[in-house]
């Protein structure tokens, strides 16, 4: 497994779009779905294979924390449940860590927050974090 993504949730209706972004924005790379929080989520998302669900009544950061310790990815990737991501981003990433990065770097992934988000899609360069 390549990636974990995990998350703290609270409105499992958005899963399903989350999940169809995550599909397009890594497709080249194995990845798995970990989600904690009190609300199931549909029947459709709990019966794919890639897809944890854990039930907890704790703060998100609890459910977070809960989250990671379930990864079994070799990355990991924590986000929210309104995050939609931009098609290739995550595959891209993936690859730039893979060329580009030692083992204790990080790489910022492009998303936007939520359906029908109608604010500006930033830059790559504003998406770039670096240490001089």
């Amino acid at each position: 497994m390549k990636l974990s993504v995990f998350l703290p949730m609270l409105r499992p209706h958005l899963l399903k779009d989350m999940y169809g972004s995550i599909e397009k924005s890594c497709s080249r790379h194995s990845w798995e779905l970990v989600v904690v929080g009190p609300f199931s989520p549909t029947q459709d998302i709990l019966d794919k294979e890639n897809v944890i669900f854990k039930e907890d009544w704790g703060r998100p950061t609890r459910a977070a924390q809960i989250a990671a310790s379930l990864c079994n990815g070799e990355l990991i990737y924590h986000t929210v449940d309104d995050c939609l991501f931009v098609e290739n981003a995550i595959s891209d990433s993936i690859d730039q860590y893979e060329t580009q990065c030692q083992y204790n770097d990080m790489v910022g992934m492009r998303y936007v927050e939520g359906i029908g988000y109608k604010g500006n899609e930033l830059s790559l360069e504003d998406w770039t974090i670096g240490n001089n």
